[in-house]
């Protein structure tokens, strides 16, 4: 939430980087199905990568 309300959309931006990044290690940490892990980490990365991009896009502005 800090980095929204002192940066706008960037900072929603960055905030959903984090809390992907964040439930990749969450969910790496919690559980040992190694399949379930990669195929989370994929989707979770995914996410930061679209969100780092439109950051990037803002960031150009």
């Amino acid at each position: 939430m800090q980095y929204r309300e002192k940066n706008g959309r960037a900072g929603e931006v960055t905030e959903k980087i984090i809390e992907a990044l964040g439930t990749t290690v969450n969910t790496t940490v919690a559980s040992v199905d190694t399949s379930k892990i990669v195929g989370e980490a994929k989707k979770q990365f995914a996410l930061a990568k679209s969100g780092i991009e439109e950051l990037s896009r803002l960031l150009r502005r």
